[in-house]
């Protein structure tokens, strides 16, 4: 069997295209435009008495777009009682047996909530029931639902029939209907959401679950296998309420008809489906068999990671490969094993002992050679072994000899005369010979001493080594790059520390970023330098005593120092003076530049000016009073005000893939590159389908990523 095989096995499997064979038929669909946070769904196969739960759930104390009522009935009836009560309405023209499942997954597919609830059709609802499911779910309009969770609603029974005349909720919880103490009932109703139910294959349709003896749970089960927790609701707080039927199912001392009994298709544990339990308690999460068309939609949602591991995703449908090619790779993995066997321990040998009697030892040595060069055969009974391990060395054996291999090395081929004969591995006859080699030679493993400022200190062979550490990996085997020029080498750790704060007091070393400076180390003293200020030459020109640029011995001295609200700095006793009175005059700032517009700070205001204002004298004051000029007391309050103003220009904020980020008015643009220029005034330009916009640009890479879409032009 060859080790890739895949173009064999593709072609030997009809790719299957898995179609749905549903016979359901939609009477009524939700034609609410905003769609519904809850979907419930309520099955019916031709045997309800009365419809009176569709009254008590159109009376719910949410407005009444955030659910929908899906009616399923599973044969063919269809009542003018129902149509008029619901949203949606299907049949699903089942005959025979009943299979409740196939049912529900009608209901899930056509469902539009996030939320999908599954409940007896024949209950009496609370008016606070579909506000608990939301609740439930932690539901937010703006986030959706943000939990995933198996909602379990408890069911109070009663020995009564259904009564006439009951119309509120306090008529149902009267206690003269003797209401049995509460018993959980996972098949009453359950709420998860409808992502969760596709993702683990809806509602199993195995045949097993044909008949009474099924219900919600079953999936239920399966999510919790999943690790979502089950959540039953307080019954004190929220419940259904559920009177007998006059056809009773035989529980809690009532006798079931030949009817019901009849309807039990399939063992059970406790009533509830074989299967079912069967799954919760063997951990599976996927149905045994799954809708078609539901296997189609969480095919569909799998996120695969490369082209090359699609191509294995989708040849064999549900079923798998068929049993014949298994079979058949089985028998032939068999054959090509025992011809290895064969080759390697029979026919080989015999080769090569016929070879050497016809060639000679020398020739047939001279002909491998050419073949197969400096390689040699491992025999079994001469395989390398590890005995010991010293320092960063493994101390290895092979045919006698002893090995001294750095680590670093890795997988070493003792196949190969040329690998074995590498400087950097220690020979001897003994393992005290090579270990007495290895302290006389030193380290031939680099190992990391310690790391000043951007330099990593590394001992090698004896020798120290201080490497720059945006030069990323270096090849210490490779002598070439250990004499590179920014390398520097010392015989001890001293004196290469010393080398490095030679270079690093010659340099200045940007640190970090704080508002609009730039805090730069150099010869010991740090810097806060304003970002629009032009480049400072710290070594020949001086400029480090410039107004704008605040110094302090520490990079924590420096930080308070610009927190400080107001700074004022000035060449002699008395401007200070007259500075600190409000009095005097201070040459004004240029702090920053966003858009057309400068931002200068003057005495204790920062000012935003138009750049179409041209020069402003800041000694006038019906100039710096005028209305196209911004004031503000701090440095954000200029930049908001900036963003208001309608003459503020698109800002080019960055490039990401094939779009352009650009900022208009406190909101970030992700422009197409193919659909060149916008008019950002024009709102029917910027709402183009193919512009994305949101107020952060973590939001906006959020949305293009999601979309995972390339504009075209």
């Amino acid at each position: 069997m060859k080790v890739l095989n895949y173009d064999r096995v593709v072609h030997s499997v009809a790719k299957k295209e898995v179609k749905s064979v549903s016979t359901a038929t939609i009477h009524k669909s939700n034609q609410r435009q905003e769609a519904p946070i809850v979907s419930i769904i309520l099955l019916d196969w031709e045997c309800r008495e009365h419809f009176s739960s569709l009254g008590w759930l159109n009376r719910q104390n949410v407005p009444r777009w955030q659910y929908e009522l899906i009616w399923v009935e599973l044969y063919n009836r269809v009542e003018p009682e129902v149509v008029g009560q619901v949203d949606c309405l299907i049949t699903c023209g089942q005959t025979g047996m009943y299979h409740k499942h196939l049912g529900y997954n009608e209901g899930v597919l056509k469902a539009r909530g996030e939320i999908v609830t599954i409940c007896d059709s024949d209950a009496v609802f609370p008016p606070d029931f579909v506000e608990s499911v939301i609740k439930s779910f932690d539901y937010d309009k703006n986030k959706k639902c943000q939990r995933s969770i198996v909602l379990m609603h408890h069911e109070m029974r009663s020995s009564f029939l259904f009564p006439d005349d009951i119309k509120e909720i306090e008529d149902v919880k009267d206690k003269r209907w003797k209401w049995w103490p509460v018993n959980p009932n996972a098949g009453a109703c359950m709420s998860v959401l409808k992502a969760d139910a596709i993702r683990y294959g809806a509602f199993d349709e195995h045949k097993s679950y044909r008949g009474y003896l099924c219900g919600p749970y079953e999936l239920g089960w399966r999510l919790v296998n999943a690790g979502m927790p089950e959540i039953w609701y307080d019954h004190e707080v929220t419940a259904l309420w559920h009177y007998a039927h006059p056809d009773p199912v035989g529980v809690n001392g009532l006798r079931a008809s030949i009817k019901i009994i009849f309807e039990n298709t399939y063992p059970h544990v406790d009533l509830h489906a074989i299967k079912a339990v069967e799954a919760f308690s063997t951990g599976r999460m996927l149905p045994l068999k799954e809708n078609p068309e539901i296997f189609n939609m969480r095919m569909k949602d799998r996120g695969i990671g490369t082209p090359f591991e699609a191509k294995y995703s989708d040849h064999t449908g549900p079923d798998g490969f068929p049993k014949w090619l298994l079979w058949y790779m089985t028998f032939e993995l068999f054959i090509s094993l025992a011809m290895k066997v064969i080759v390697v321990n029979f026919l080989r040998p015999a080769l090569i002992k016929t070879l050497k009697l016809l060639l000679g030892k020398k020739l047939y040595k001279l002909l491998r050679n050419l073949v197969y060069g400096d390689y040699e055969d491992i025999s079994v009974n001469a395989m390398p072994e590890i005995i010991d391990t010293y320092l960063t060395y493994n101390i290895i054996e092979y045919k006698s000899v002893i090995y001294g291999i750095p680590m670093s090395l890795g997988n070493v081929d003792f196949k190969s005369k040329k690998q074995l004969n590498r400087t950097e591995i220690i020979k001897g006859a003994t393992k005290d010979e090579v270990i007495a080699k290895l302290d006389e030679v030193g380290h031939f493993d680099p190992e990391l001493v310690e790391s000043i400022e951007s330099y990593n200190i590394v001992k090698y062979n004896n020798l120290f080594y201080a490497l720059p550490m945006l030069l990323g990996s270096i090849d210490f085997t490779d002598n070439k790059q250990l004499d590179r020029p920014e390398i520097l080498k010392g015989n001890t750790k001293e004196e290469i520390i010393d080398s490095i704060q030679a270079i690093l007091n010659f340099l200045p070393v940007f640190v970090c970023s704080y508002e609009h400076y730039n805090i730069v180390k150099f010869k010991h003293v740090f810097y806060a330098i304003p970002k629009p200020l032009e480049r400072i030459d710290f070594i020949y020109d001086g400029k480090t005593h410039y107004q704008d640029i605040l110094r302090a011995k520490t990079n924590e001295e420096l930080l308070q120092l610009l927190e400080r609200q107001e700074v004022f700095r000035g060449s002699k006793y008395g401007e200070l003076a007259a500075m600190i009175d409000g009095i005097g005059s201070v040459s004004p700032a240029l702090i920053d530049s966003i858009a057309n517009y400068n931002v200068v700070r003057y005495k204790t205001l920062y000012y935003g000016l138009s750049k179409l204002l041209g020069n402003i004298d800041f000694n006038d004051e019906d100039q710096i009073e005028s209305k196209e000029v911004i004031k503000s007391t701090t440095y954000d309050g200029v930049l908001d005000k900036i963003q208001e103003r309608s003459d503020i220009a698109p800002e080019l904020f960055c490039s990401y893939e094939a779009y352009n980020i650009v900022m208009y008015k406190k909101i970030l643009y992700a422009v197409p590159k193919c659909l060149g220029a916008v008019d950002f005034t024009d709102e029917s330009d910027i709402n183009r389908e193919e512009i994305i916009r949101a107020p952060t640009k973590e939001e906006l890479l959020q949305q293009l990523n999601k979309g995972n879409t390339v504009p075209v032009a």
